[in-house]
């Protein structure tokens, strides 16, 4: 079994343990060790870039989509209350 496939099946594990979303695990994971790898070419990269310094990919398309979600929820939810 690759490492990478032993990974995932831990983190599957620790997700469903602690009822946790396997992208949360993921990106506490990213925060706690400082580095990320890149979606598209797999360089190594410190967590607090958004773009990757190799190829200049997005690192968090995921993460991004929810934050957009989150604040187009707060925009409604102040309309609702002006």
């Amino acid at each position: 079994m690759s490492e990478e496939r032993r990974s995932n099946d831990k983190d599957s594990f620790l997700a469903a343990m602690y009822k946790l979303d396997p992208d949360k695990l993921r990106q506490l994971r990213r925060i706690a060790s400082g580095v990320t790898r890149c979606p598209e070419c797999d360089a190594a990269n410190p967590a607090s870039e958004r773009f990757c310094t190799k190829c200049h990919a997005k690192l968090y398309p995921v993460e991004e989509a929810e934050e957009t979600r989150l604040r187009n929820k707060r925009k409604t939810l102040q309309r609702k209350g002006d």
